[in-house]
């Protein structure tokens, strides 16, 4: 049997247990890069959230001969940085009566306001800023077509965000006053 003969020198126990130090504190330094990454993934995924829309309530109404639909929307901003929707447009899907679909895109009407609102409410006028975390609840009008106002299958209001994500909301059955 032969006996293995280990000479033990201080020099290499020394660069022994500095390896295992550096080692070790790679490894610390590892996770702390990866809880970084995630702290700022978490923080970038905050400051540029969407803006969530939330229908309340639509009407169609008359007025002057002329058919409205108007719809009353909560938008808000669950980022931490001011977000903004340009233009509200109105997108109508229509089916006529052979079953071709067909698209109308309308522009708000402003500073118009449902009947018998009585003011009580904000009013939307096409585009609109919101604050960082903040809510705004208020009205948006668009007159419908003659042509379309009895085939209209979805009503859809969509805008941009000011990082061109497209926010919308859709309603198929809109109440008469």
């Amino acid at each position: 049997m032969e006996i293995i003969n280990i000479k033990f020198n201080i020099d290499n126990v020394i660069a022994l247990f500095i390896s295992i130090i550096a080692i070790l504190i790679s490894i610390l330094g590892y996770c702390k890069a990866v809880q970084s990454y995630n702290i700022s993934k978490k923080q970038h995924d905050e400051r540029y959230s969407s803006i969530s829309a939330n229908l309340i309530n639509s009407f169609k109404w008359v007025k002057d001969d002329c058919t409205y639909i108007s719809f009353l929307i909560n938008f808000t901003n669950l980022s931490t940085v001011p977000n903004s929707l340009s233009m509200l447009m109105l997108n109508l899907e229509c089916i006529d009566g052979y079953g071709n679909v067909s698209k109308v895109l309308l522009y708000p009407e402003n500073n118009l306001s449902p009947i018998n609102l009585y003011n009580n409410s904000n009013i939307f006028n096409g585009s609109l800023n919101l604050s960082e975390r903040n809510t705004e609840t208020g009205w948006i009008s668009y007159k419908i077509p003659a042509a379309v106002k009895n085939n209209v299958d979805r009503y859809t209001v969509e805008s941009k965000d000011s990082l061109g994500r497209i926010v919308s909301i859709s309603a198929h059955i809109v109440n008469r006053i």
